[in-house]
């Protein structure tokens, strides 16, 4: 692709477009049209001056990178914020601008489906299909043949057939989702029951977590919503898939909207380099499907599967940063939670210091012992405990270390030791009796990586290690995590974010479609090169 300049006039010519549409955006049958939509959070501005507008009858397609704005646009449709002064958002003719929060959106004929669906396992196809219905109307008094019937028949409808008795968590994922995005189709015509009322489905990464084969198989319903005279906000990082499923396209960068586009005739190339501002210059690059030089290796790793993961095989060296990269739903994520022992329906074997663990089988106790130390994304809900001091969250991973023969703790020498660690990590404060949840994010995140470090692990995990820390605290905990790897522990980081995999990493593995499709090293290792790898579908 590079030199032949079609993607770069593209893109001239979409700014120019843009120009004219920010101006009278949309047109008077835009089924849903936004105008002039900012959002700021702090010094950060998360969107600026937005536009959008998607056609009935269509599927539209929004994409950008992690942080252009995509996630911020949708939590506004779905009234979770408010946009600021000046914003305009009209469906269906209709100004909507200030009736989409507190569940609002539903009643303007919005409907979501996100990448957890949102299904509730233990029910039944038709108790999840017609929940809002079913609200407050004891069990007995429902006619549950006619339900099933009637489910089975609103299934038929848009081409789905499965048997609605059965329990959603036994159900293929492909299944589930198409389960979700029948009942929110079904959700645009009961909720305005209006002659002629037309709604707008947005999929917001709906598809991320399924395998591609299942991905195929919504298409049929999606395009029945649409065929339908609604609408479908399509979300996705994928572009392939977005130029598969599309009719149109919004790029978002930087939250500013930098075009839209008709999806016939754009190729993959074009499109991804209105998604990252520049061309992707094709390299040869080195593909690992299996692990090399196993001698030089703390951990090998063979055969990894999961949810997202298919087949990964790879090796991590002693004093070695690697990062696992990819868009979401390549699965790169989940590559840490397993041999963390916090993955589901996972596969394959780990080798670690010349003993080989199967990871079907693997826990977070099991991997503690095996010597692998896992730092979650989710620091809230998986990592600390805010309620206690820094001292027991802390001990909690060294607590064994400590206690006698009678089980009796060593408290002054447990005391110590938590001292030195804070001190170690940089904590501010670094006092072991103050509530964690008094600490800054940044210092939270400093105190668990203290925490995952103080077992003296030989591979240190981490899933997105400086989300939500500020930038003094991120240059801090980049600069530990050097230290860790000079001094010998293998660490894995998994993150999104380019320009941190840049600053701290000696190799890099990309991920696509839960594979392995790109690993590189030494100056290949640029934010610009990552960022074009996680978008490239050549391996």
């Amino acid at each position: 692709m590079p030199g032949d300049g079609a993607a770069t006039r593209r893109v001239a010519d979409t700014n120019a477009v843009a120009g004219v549409l920010d101006k009278a955006p949309g047109t008077a049958t835009a089924l849903l049209e936004i105008q002039a939509l900012s959002k700021s959070f702090g010094t950060t501005q998360a969107l600026d001056q937005a536009w959008l507008r998607v056609m009935p009858g269509r599927v539209h397609g929004l994409v950008g990178q992690n942080g252009s704005g995509k996630s911020t646009l949708v939590k506004i449709l779905a009234g979770y914020h408010d946009p600021e002064p000046g914003a305009r958002i009209v469906i269906d003719g209709k100004d909507v601008t200030h009736s989409l929060g507190g569940g609002g959106s539903r009643a303007v004929g919005l409907r979501f489906v996100h990448k957890d669906l949102g299904l509730v396992g233990s029910l039944s196809v038709t108790e999840n299909l017609f929940a809002d219905r079913f609200v407050g109307e004891p069990k007995v008094w429902l006619r549950w043949r006619a339900e099933h019937a009637k489910a089975s028949e609103l299934l038929e409808s848009f081409g789905v057939r499965v048997d609605p008795r059965r329990t959603v968590s036994e159900l293929p994922a492909a299944i589930q989702a198409m389960v979700a995005i029948v009942r929110a189709a079904e959700g645009l015509r009961s909720g305005r029951p209006e002659a002629g009322s037309r709604g707008v489905l947005v999929l917001d990464e709906a598809t991320a977590s399924l395998p591609l084969a299942a991905r195929d198989q919504l298409q049929s319903v999606v395009r029945a919503v649409v065929a339908l005279g609604h609408a479908v906000l399509f979300v996705s990082h994928f572009p392939d898939e977005v130029l598969e499923w599309t009719d149109s396209i919004t790029v978002l960068r930087d939250g500013k909207v930098v075009g839209e586009h008709a999806t016939e005739g754009m190729t993959e190339d074009e499109l991804v380099e209105l998604i990252i501002g520049h061309p992707i210059e094709r390299h040869a690059v080195e593909v690992s499907r299996t692990t090399r030089d196993a001698s030089r290796a703390s951990m090998v790793v063979t055969g990894l599967r999961g949810i997202e993961l298919e087949d990964v095989s790879f090796e991590v060296r002693t004093g070695e940063v690697l990062g696992v990269t990819g868009l979401v739903g390549s699965g790169f994520d989940e590559v840490v939670r397993i041999l963390g022992g916090a993955g589901v329906e996972c596969g394959g074997t780990m080798e670690l210091d010349g003993r080989k663990w199967d990871l079907a089988s693997f826990s977070p106790v099991t991997a503690r012992k095996a010597g692998v130390s896992l730092v979650p994304h989710d620091r809230q809900r998986l990592g600390v405990a805010p309620v206690l001091s820094v001292s027991e969250n802390i001990s909690l991973a060294i607590l064994d270390r400590y206690s006698g023969a009678v089980g009796r703790i060593q408290h002054r020498r447990l005391h110590h030791e938590v001292q030195r660690l804070l001190a170690d990590y940089g904590v501010q404060p670094p006092d072991p009796d103050l509530l964690l949840g008094s600490l800054s994010g940044g210092n939270q995140q400093k105190v668990l990586i203290a925490k995952a470090m103080a077992g003296a692990p030989r591979v240190l995990l981490l899933d997105e290690p400086t989300k939500g820390v500020d930038v003094g605290a991120r240059t801090d905990i980049l600069e530990k995590l050097r230290d860790v790897s000079l001094a010998g522990t293998a660490v894995v980081c998994a993150t999104t974010d380019a320009s941190q995999i840049e600053e701290l990493c000696d190799r890099v593995l990309v991920l696509r479609r839960g594979r392995l499709s790109a690993e590189l090293t030494g100056e290949a290792i640029n934010e610009d090169r990552i960022v074009g790898e996680t978008y490239s579908s050549s391996t």
